[in-house]
């Protein structure tokens, strides 16, 4: 994992070298989302929805992560390139009501994932107008996946992969490498700023991440009986829209 850094890193010289001055090379900031993925969560919160038929507010079973990203771009008429875009993106869910003890209890799950696009690069041929369509790839992304939830206040953080303590080195996520392609619209002004608007879709490992961590904290006496798939798939669809300036 540490080979692959580096080796983009390397990769990404010629890139930097590319502009025509430092100046077109831009700080990108945007909105990022990720949905159609995930899928397994629901599986979790559904069955401590139904364990709980007395629940006055029932936890969601969306699975859309949304949050930001920030790293360096450059972005031309024809072609373009990011750097080492860091982004985080969290989904949360909250169930509360009262026992059939007479407690009154609010429960609280967050997930979230942070990671690093290291080398993204992208074409775009056709022009309408004073903007640019076409597609491209980023090669490989590092990236882990957070989870914990919260009982009346008190947080727990959860084990999210059979290798618990090694998802970072040096506070870089390396939990899991992924992959993606995309579609890509392109805006660009005068001075090299301007917007960026992307459709990826990420493939990432298929069992890299066990939510029966997560079943086993927040129905800590029925998880055994969960009798559907608990392990993460990373794949889903993602939009982002960047501004650089």
């Amino acid at each position: 994992m540490r080979t692959l850094i580096f080796s983009f890193a390397i990769l990404a010289l010629p890139l930097l070298s590319s502009a025509q001055s430092f100046s077109d090379i831009k700080i990108g900031i945007g909105l990022r989302t990720h949905f159609g993925g995930m899928q397994v969560v629901n599986h979790v919160t559904e069955y401590y929805n139904r364990n709980r038929p007395w629940l006055q507010d029932d936890m969601g079973t969306g699975t859309s992560m949304t949050g930001f990203e920030i790293g360096l771009e450059y972005s031309g008429p024809t072609w373009g390139w990011s750097l080492a875009k860091v982004h985080y993106v969290w989904m949360n869910k909250k169930a509360g009501g009262t026992s059939p003890s007479g407690e009154d209890f609010t429960r609280k799950v967050r997930i979230s994932q942070v990671g690093v696009d290291w080398l993204d690069v992208w074409w775009t041929p056709l022009h309408i107008k004073r903007f640019n369509f076409g597609f491209g790839i980023m090669p490989a992304g590092t990236a882990t996946i957070n989870m914990s939830t919260k009982y009346n206040g008190k947080k727990t953080k959860i084990a999210t992969s059979h290798n618990p303590g090694n998802d970072y080195f040096l506070g870089i996520p390396l939990g899991h490498v992924y992959h993606v392609p995309h579609v890509d619209v392109t805006y660009v002004g005068g001075n090299g700023s301007g917007l960026h608007l992307q459709l990826f879709y990420t493939i990432g490992p298929s069992q890299e991440y066990d939510l029966a961590y997560l079943n086993r904290e927040i129905n800590p006496s029925s998880y055994n009986e969960l009798n559907k798939r608990t392990l993460l798939e990373i794949n889903n669809f993602g939009l982002k829209l960047t501004c650089n300036f």
